[in-house]
């Protein structure tokens, strides 16, 4: 691992002292030298020799229990957190098993370009505030919006407080199921 991050260091720093000297030369000597396109050569060739030697350490994802980039992603509720959001990404949020005391908390939900399943109890109460631009937010009565905001709310007169669900869908789909949808 330290050696591929020296080699990159190394590559990378040749490939700018290249383009400097190619600039100086390139000024005093009035000649007419494709930089970019040397050093664009250079970057493919450096990226073929990491491909074709094996290199598996290129990280185009990241995941966290918050967040999904370039992944997929379970993400158990039992700890409630302020903030979901999937970007080019799958994710399934379980909050089937939150605990007592999580009721009346606040959690924005995010997808973009991406997809969320968000599993629901349906005795804890929620209340469930959709936007959507060019996506679709489904909330756990099965309505559906592509365009604009709606407001989903499963209080009843129990003595439960909700949990507040602020789900925003762009380029992509926060879904709700109950139980019975699982």
């Amino acid at each position: 691992m330290r050696f591929n991050y020296l080699s990159n260091v190394v590559f990378f720093g040749l490939l700018l002292i290249i383009a400097g000297a190619l600039m100086i030369i390139n000024y005093v000597f009035k000649l007419d030298i494709p930089i970019f396109k040397i050093i664009l050569g250079l970057f493919f060739i450096y990226l073929g020799v990491r491909i074709a030697f094996g290199s598996n350490n290129w990280k185009f994802h990241y995941s966290d229990q918050k967040t999904a980039v370039f992944s997929d992603v379970n993400v158990d509720g039992s700890e409630l957190l302020d903030e979901y959001a999937a970007v080019f990404s799958n994710a399934t949020i379980d909050l089937t098993t939150l605990k007592e005391d999580m009721a009346g908390k606040k959690i924005e939900i995010s997808a973009v370009f991406g997809s969320i399943v968000v599993k629901v109890n349906p005795d804890q109460p929620i209340v469930v505030k959709g936007n959507a631009v060019f996506g679709s937010v489904t909330t756990p009565d099965k309505h559906s919006t592509a365009f604009g905001e709606y407001t989903y709310n499963s209080t009843t007169s129990s003595e439960k407080k909700p949990i507040y669900i602020e789900a925003s869908a762009v380029f992509g789909s926060v879904t709700f199921k109950s139980e019975g949808d699982f």
